[in-house]
């Protein structure tokens, strides 16, 4: 009795295997996008920084966040001088872009600059 489960279960995987239909859609390729070369060389620097967050507060590199932040702003000087910084708790950034129609509803970009270890 085992040795037909066996073979049952073997003769369904099989069959199965033979028939199963690929679900993979057919896609274009993407248009090539020519990334300057400054932009490659800022994510280079930026994954340098060692912003790591712990969960106790004083196990944080506080200077490697400031760091972190200071080339941002070297990086980016008009992102800076555009946009109102807010900083929360010292260590976090909220970049507040002001639209030019205020009857639209506002979106959000986020991202993190921290890692765990």
């Amino acid at each position: 009795m085992l040795v037909v489960g066996i073979i049952l279960l073997g003769a369904v995987v099989l069959t199965n295997t033979f028939t199963f239909k690929s679900k993979q859609i057919t896609a274009e390729p993407a248009e090539f996008i020519n990334i300057p070369q400054t932009c490659i060389q800022n994510l280079q620097k930026a994954i340098q920084f060692k912003t790591i967050s712990y969960d106790h507060p004083d196990l944080i590199d506080s200077t490697a966040f400031l760091d972190f932040h200071n080339f941002l702003v070297q990086a980016y000087p008009l992102t800076f001088s555009k946009l109102k910084l807010e900083k929360i708790n010292g260590l976090s950034l909220i970049l507040h872009w002001q639209g030019k129609n205020k009857a639209l509803q506002p979106i959000i970009l986020m991202a993190h600059q921290d890692v765990v270890p």
